[in-house]
């Protein structure tokens, strides 16, 4: 089930950036894709960060509300974006973990 606060781009975007950690949204480089596009392309963290927590967009959107559907990982909300960043046109997963009352913002996938 999709929580209220969740069930449209706009709410999820604004609890996303709410809940990220204070150096910016937690980001899984250790997935191959995410790692081999950091590496090609030579993104920093703060152009991430930028992009994820003040430029990406409800005109971004792409997919969601989904929910985790895989029983090993913690509960969360799932959205899609795609965003044009130099010649990469960026695949953006974000997450919000939601567990035991505490709400985690998390990017699953950042790679073109």
């Amino acid at each position: 089930m999709i929580p209220p606060d969740l069930n449209t781009v706009e709410k999820f975007l604004e609890a996303f950036r709410a809940h990220s950690h204070p150096d910016g949204p937690i980001i899984n480089r250790q997935y191959h894709k995410n790692k081999e596009f950091f590496e090609k392309s030579g993104i920093d963290r703060s152009t991430v960060r930028n992009i994820l927590l003040g430029q990406l967009g409800p005109q971004h959107y792409v997919a969601g509300p989904d929910v985790e559907r895989d029983p090993h990982y913690d509960f969360g909300v799932i959205y899609v974006f795609k965003y044009q960043w130099q010649e990469y046109e960026l695949y953006i997963k974000l997450k919000i973990i939601i567990h035991k009352g505490v709400w985690l913002s998390y990017c699953i996938s950042f790679h073109d």
